[in-house]
C-alpha cells in the first residue's frame, strides 16, 4: 500500500478543523486516563495472540507532546504514537462513549 504525504497531510489539516468545529476552547477529557497498549511486534500480527500488554497514560501523552509547543525541534516520531493514543480518545469523547 503506496499513499502521498500530502494526502495524509490534508486529512490532518480536515480532521484539525473538525476538532475546531467539535469542542470548546477547552477540551474537557473523560476520567479515562490509562489505556492498554499492545508491543509492537504484536500490533499488526493478527494471526498470533497478543504476548505482551502494556499500560500507556493519555496525560503523561499531552505532557509530552507539550513540550512541541516549546521547541518544534524536539519531535520525535514516537510523538505520533502519543497523538494517535489523544485523537482515540477524542473521538470517543466527541462520540459521547464517556
Amino acid at each position: 500500500m503506496k499513499i502521498q504525504k500530502k494526502e495524509v497531510l490534508d486529512v490532518l489539516t480536515l480532521l484539525s478543523k473538525k476538532v475546531n468545529e467539535n469542542f470548546g476552547d477547552e477540551i474537557i477529557l473523560s476520567s479515562q486516563d490509562y489505556y492498554w497498549q499492545i508491543g509492537l511486534d504484536d500490533m499488526y500480527d493478527v494471526h498470533q495472540e497478543t504476548k505482551e500488554l502494556m499500560i500507556g497514560q493519555i496525560s503523561d501523552d499531552w505532557s509530552e507532546l507539550k513540550r512541541l509547543l516549546v521547541n518544534a525541534d524536539d519531535a520525535i516520531s514516537y510523538d505520533l504514537v502519543r497523538l494517535g493514543e489523544l485523537l482515540k480518545l477524542l473521538k470517543y469523547s466527541s462520540l459521547g462513549v464517556w
